[in-house]
């Protein structure tokens, strides 16, 4: 890709050839980057010619290789050794790991078996299980943990008994210890108090507690106005948003207003720039829009994440490893993921991962929950991308010359990232914006009650 900019005079030559005095182009590199697919360095035009700036910058890599800061290199260290709670996976078990190792190549992590080291109450290891133990009729055998059972919560217990015959055990009432950040503790619930928040171009919609959705900003095409009745997800493009209704059903308003949109119900959905892809609850992918690179052309496999940018969408498998299609299609995630925000993803390590201009950037260092890109500039190395850190503060970063708004202070557990500017939901409930933004709606400034 060439980008010109801001020419004046003629310059000097290099090697015969004249540029004009200012211009900047990227010029291909790749050879110079062992395992890189595409690299590039920036030059500008001066009085004698053509003066390289900056390294040799890679933005994909081959099969089993993953971006470093300007490198690629293996995905992880031949024989290194992680280990992965798989306690779910065994039943009865109170905790149970499996030890991952990276092979010979670096490529990936080979899973080992899963070992029992802890069964709950009134069972007892056996082989690579847990099995029940003859106990004490009517006796008390212990605490169960029962958090999985309660959406949000951070400790949930249940007392466990031997029956009368001694011959089986009986669980109590599951009882709520603590919730999650983020969450407010009832008396036997925890109720989530981030506002979802999606932000497009210069706008920002957001989904209230009772299911209804509201957007602010710079109105162009009535992307503001958003429809009436309930909504499960939201997501804002270039001058449009698109919604998943309660009954699993699209609806689109803004510049995709007047778009056929595919038939539900669906689970989640992305927008870019004109285009938007929605997972249906069988992972399958539906798109609709301009398709000018291939933008609605998704693989016909199943997923778990789908997201996308300008003109480019990516999805996540059930397996951690990450697809994309359109524009940046060149660029292809390698390895696994937690999750995915388009053209970045958190590793299991809790660490960032991008891939393909203009977010091949160098990304944050330190462990992150949640990362978003903004909805992107097709064919332009200029973008901006966001993540919330562990201890739930919010980190930008960004490609090219544009100046994109400073995070907002405080800790968060919602994000959305627009064009130039950064909206989030902080842990009490409360929404705040910077950048380019007008003010959310004054009920969603308040804590959540």
């Amino acid at each position: 890709m060439t980008l010109l900019f801001g020419a004046a005079s003629c310059g000097g030559s290099n090697g015969g050839t004249e540029c004009e005095l200012g211009a900047a182009e990227f010029v291909d590199c790749t050879a110079d980057r062992p395992h890189s697919t595409q690299a590039d360095r920036a030059r500008s035009c001066t009085d004698a010619g053509y003066t390289e700036l900056g390294e040799c910058t890679a933005s994909a890599c081959e099969t089993g290789y993953t971006l470093s800061g300007n490198e690629c290199r293996p995905f992880c260290e031949p024989s290194s050794q992680v280990s992965e709670d798989c306690t779910n996976e065994i039943l009865n078990a109170a905790t149970a790991s499996r030890t991952r190792t990276c092979n010979a190549g670096g490529s990936a992590y080979e899973d080992g078996a899963c070992v029992v080291t802890v069964c709950e109450p009134g069972y007892v290891i056996n082989g690579s299980s847990c099995m029940f133990q003859a106990c004490t009729p009517n006796a008390v055998l212990g605490d169960v943990d029962c958090t999985a059972d309660i959406t949000g919560a951070a400790v949930a217990v249940k007392s466990r008994s031997c029956n009368s015959a001694g011959d089986g055990v009986v669980d109590g009432v599951c009882t709520l210890t603590s919730c999650l950040v983020g969450f407010k503790q009832r008396t036997s619930t925890c109720d989530y108090l981030g506002v979802s928040l999606t932000s497009g171009n210069d706008f920002t919609c957001a989904i209230r507690p009772d299911d209804t959705v509201v957007c602010w900003g710079i109105d162009n095409t009535l992307e503001t106005v958003a429809p009436s009745g309930g909504f499960v997800d939201v997501s804002a493009g270039y001058n449009a948003a698109c919604g998943i209704r309660s009954n699993g059903e699209l609806a689109c308003w803004g510049l995709m207003s007047n778009l056929m949109l595919p038939a539900g119900p669906f689970a989640r959905l992305a927008l870019g720039d004109s285009h938007g892809c929605a997972l249906r609850p069988d992972g399958t992918v539906a798109c609709w829009g301009t398709n000018t690179f291939g933008q609605t052309q998704a693989p016909t496999e199943s997923f778990v994440e789908i997201t996308a940018t300008a003109s480019d969408s990516c999805a996540r498998r059930n397996d951690g490893t990450a697809v994309c299609w359109g524009y940046n299609s060149i660029f292809q995630p390698t390895g696994e993921f937690l999750t995915i925000g388009a053209h970045c993803g958190i590793r299991a390590d809790r660490t960032i991962s991008c891939w393909g201009s203009p977010y091949d950037t160098a990304a944050p260092t330190g462990q992150f929950l949640k990362v978003v890109t903004q909805y992107g500039f097709p064919g332009q190395r200029i973008g901006q991308a966001c993540a919330i850190a562990t201890d739930r503060t919010l980190h930008c970063w960004k490609a090219g010359s544009i100046n994109y708004a400073a995070p907002p202070p405080g800790a968060f557990i919602e994000l959305g990232v627009g064009g130039l500017d950064v909206c989030g939901t902080r842990t009490d409930g409360s929404v705040v914006c910077t950048g380019n933004q007008m003010t959310p709606p004054l009920d969603l400034q308040q804590p959540a009650m």
